[in-house]
């Protein structure tokens, strides 16, 4: 029993001697990154501007709160397709599937995010140089 005490008074102690962690840079600091993970691409959802977190089941639930994808009674499957900002060029196409396995769930969600031809430009032709270059994002989940 004293030995036990012992351990934890020099644990806490040795707690309070350690100092803090940093990381990071500090010219980026209050910037976030992979902004792509946050984009909802399934219209039921997203239509609610992602409020429905809390109550979200089924396959949407992998990007929203991972836990609703245990509330599905049988398999479910989603395909999706999204114009993000109309005029842009930027596109999300979604597929998921879960199913009920016993007392919880198993599925996966694929979504890619294309944003089109952007033209190449530099600082010597910055009206472009007529070539274009077409960026994309794929998440599994």
């Amino acid at each position: 029993m004293l030995r036990t005490i012992y351990s934890l008074a020099l644990l806490a102690c040795l707690c309070l001697v350690v100092p803090d962690a940093r990381g990071g840079n500090p010219d980026r600091q209050g910037e976030a990154g992979a902004y792509e993970l946050l984009m909802n691409p399934y219209a039921r959802s997203a239509g609610l501007h992602t409020m429905t977190t809390s109550s979200v089941s089924g396959v949407e639930a992998f990007r929203l709160n991972p836990a609703g994808v245990a509330r599905i009674q049988k398999a479910q499957f989603v395909a999706s397709h999204a114009i993000y900002l109309e005029g842009t060029g930027v596109n999300m196409n979604a597929f998921g599937f879960a199913t009920r396995i016993g007392k919880g769930a198993f599925g996966f969600s694929l979504m890619s995010l294309d944003f089109g031809d952007i033209p190449i430009t530099t600082t010597d032709q910055p009206e472009g140089t007529g070539a274009t270059f077409s960026p994309s994002f794929f998440n599994i989940g």
